[in-house]
């Protein structure tokens, strides 16, 4: 069965096609075979070296890469069983180029149905060109952490040959196993937040893993957290412009900034606009202080009205482009 499926890319939310300021090379970087070309103008994909994987599917922060005939998973019972490309002789409900390639957005509505166990009959991934270390493994680790941090049942993960020469193999199922047993321990039969049949409530339609995580109401890592630095922000509200999920809000009304790190996807385009450096996004961790106070001036050099972070920069009496032009010094050479 050929499995190969070229992936293509909509250009309307594709980051580099959209924006003239984003670094972002996630899919180039993900690409086992270097399929994917960046020119001055262009991004391209070599179609004679891609083989299909759709490794490059969950990498994209904005789900930019899509793949039209990529099958869709579903559940057996509670349990969601696949085979990758390089398992031979393994017919399977669903059956796919690469389990690097699932991402935990597509994890998410199966959980929500009552998945708790994956099995997976796949290759020998040493002998793989596609096999990562960031791959599937980090992900399903970073998300049964999170569901772990908020006293959900986590995803155990089962190959379906015991044997399997995978380095993660003997790893992943014991600390499966181990994390599962504390916290049966801990909180008994029933989870926090999961009903008789061990699914989960909703209490949120959201797909989006951060959405839904958040929606639980515990505190717990997150996908994508963007964390301000007080000493280095300049309250130029840069961020706050280009972010495209409103995961950086300037309120207005009350004058503070808010950041919303369930809504953040990590498409960095906050970082990369960011000419001060004072913002970063970090991955799978717990947020952190999301409300900073602001405070309104007025330039003292050319009058215009800007904001201060309260805790920070108390004294500050010129707008941050005169500070950055050197306004003052300019103006000292004239004088004299």
């Amino acid at each position: 069965m050929d499995l190969k499926q070229l992936p293509e890319i909509d250009p309307d939310t594709c980051l580099l096609a959209s924006t003239t300021i984003s670094h972002c090379r996630s899919c180039i970087d993900a690409c086992p075979t270097t399929a994917w070309v960046l020119m001055d103008e262009s991004l391209g994909l070599d179609t004679e070296s891609c083989d299909g994987c759709g490794i490059c599917i969950p990498a994209c922060p904005t789900a930019s890469v899509t793949i039209d005939s990529r099958p869709v998973l579903l559940l057996e019972r509670d349990q969601l069983g696949f085979s990758c490309s390089q398992a031979a002789n393994t017919p399977s409900l669903n059956r796919i180029a690469c389990i690097h390639s699932i991402e935990p957005a597509s994890l998410i509505p199966l959980y929500r149905q009552g998945m708790r166990v994956i099995t997976a009959h796949i290759g020998t991934c040493s002998n793989c060109i596609r096999d990562t270390q960031e791959g599937f493994w980090t992900r399903l680790e970073n998300l049964n952490n999170a569901l772990a941090a908020r006293g959900l049942p986590i995803i155990t993960l089962h190959y379906f040959d015991a044997g399997h020469p995978s380095p993660q193999t003997g790893k992943q199922e014991q600390h499966d196993a181990s994390r599962r047993g504390f916290f049966s321990k801990m909180f008994g039969r029933h989870a926090a937040g999961a009903s008789d049949n061990g699914s989960v409530q909703d209490s949120s339609p959201s797909d989006s893993p951060g959405e839904w995580l958040a929606s639980t109401g515990i505190a717990g890592p997150l996908p994508h957290v963007p964390v301000i630095t007080l000493s280095a922000c300049q309250a130029c509200h840069a961020c706050v412009r280009i972010c495209p999920q409103s995961a950086i809000v300037h309120d207005i009304s009350s004058s503070h900034y808010q950041l919303y790190a369930e809504l953040c996807n990590g498409c960095n385009l906050c970082v990369d606009i960011c000419e001060y450096e004072a913002i970063t996004v970090q991955a799978w961790q717990r947020p952190g202080q999301s409300t900073f106070a602001l405070q309104s001036r007025r330039c003292d050099a050319c009058g215009t009205d800007f904001s201060v972070i309260s805790e920070n920069d108390m004294m500050k009496k010129h707008c941050h482009v005169c500070r950055s032009n050197n306004v003052l010094g300019k103006l000292y050479q004239v004088i004299d």
